[in-house]
């Protein structure tokens, strides 16, 4: 019996997100993140997406990201079911890390296990709430993580006719290719 075929591997397609243009976020304060989440609990949708937000060193030192660009998302979501999904594509061992809220418990912290891997995550991804999360992505060295640069797809439609959004990840700074860490988040239309 062949290897692949008993651990079934899931499906990237990677190609997508070969060569893309990256121009570097403006990052909101946290303040402003607060305030979005502020927003969000009253009902306004018209928020939800991934903003960049600034939260200081303490954050990403605490959770070992010591070098590269150190930036994160703040992901607001409708309440309702939201399915949070990962994937990658890169030679580096890489990490997601989500936070409730903008420095809360850890959601979720995803490694992948090996390079090259598709599975970042649970094969089907998880399901939560809704609400703000706060995502960080870092590629492997040594002990510490370095941060990947990460550029937000507010506008991505998914195919399945459900809304969401897309964090894109590329771990080397001299290439544009955003396949290495991948994360979307979905509910439904």
């Amino acid at each position: 019996m062949v290897a692949w075929k008993r651990f079934a591997v899931p499906e990237f397609d990677y190609a997508l997100f070969k060569g893309m243009t990256y121009q570097a976020p403006t990052p909101i304060s946290a303040g402003e993140g607060s305030e979005l989440i502020g927003k969000l609990a009253q009902g306004d949708t018209s928020v939800c997406g991934a903003h960049a937000v600034d939260l200081g060193a303490d954050t990403f030192d605490r959770h070992a990201f010591k070098e590269g660009p150190r930036l994160a998302f703040l992901c607001l979501t409708p309440e309702t079911e939201v399915r949070i999904l990962g994937r990658s594509h890169g030679w580096a061992i890489q990490r997601a890390l989500g936070m409730d809220g903008l420095d809360g418990d850890v959601a979720f912290d995803w490694i992948t296990t090996r390079p090259m891997n598709t599975r970042l995550g649970p094969d089907d991804g998880i399901a939560t709430s809704g609400g703000a999360v706060t995502v960080l992505t870092g590629n492997k060295y040594s002990d510490f993580w370095i941060g990947n640069r990460m550029m937000a797809d507010n506008d991505w439609q998914p195919e399945d006719g459900s809304q969401g959004f897309r964090l894109l990840a590329a771990s080397k700074p001299d290439v544009d290719d955003f396949h290495d860490c991948y994360i979307t988040f979905t509910w439904s239309a």
